[in-house]
Formats: C-alpha cells, structure tokens, sequence
C-alpha cells in the first residue's frame, strides 16, 4: 500500500534531510515489482518530494530486474527552512 511505502520513505529520512529512491530500495527491497516502484513515483509527485522527469536513475526492482525510472528525492519537510 502506499501508506507502507511512505513509512518506507520516512523510515530512510528518519537519518538524513533527502533520500533518493534508489536509497529507499537498497534498504526496503521491492517485492511487489514496478507497481511498487510506481508507487514511489506517486509519492514522490507530493511536495516536499522532487521527481526529475529529465534525470533518470537504475534501480533494483527486486525480481532480478532494475529499472530505469526518474530521479526521485524524498525530502523532510523542514529541509530548507533555518538552520
């Protein structure tokens, strides 16, 4: 479910300001193949997160695959408020 992804992603933000999905699978192995990884891409379409349509990373996609997907970067809310 998405809500089990999202508390993948803050799972990985819990220890740093921005997390790249490819981070995010290397600690939480996709089971559930592209449809996971789209669920990510979702995610990653809600502020504070960043999807870079033009850049693109590979990314294990858990069934002995990797994709090549969008750069995506999870970002805490507070990333860019004061220090």
């Amino acid at each position: 479910s998405l809500q089990e992804l999202r508390d993948n992603v803050d799972g990985c933000l819990a220890d740093n300001d921005h997390v790249l999905l490819s981070q995010v699978v290397a600690r939480y192995p996709v089971t559930q193949g592209v449809l996971e990884l789209a669920g990510y891409i979702i995610l990653a379409s809600k502020s504070p997160h960043y999807c870079a349509k033009d850049q693109v990373d590979t990314v294990d996609g858990g069934t002995g695959g990797r994709w090549v997907v969008p750069r995506v970067m999870f970002c805490r809310e507070t990333v860019g408020g004061e220090e």
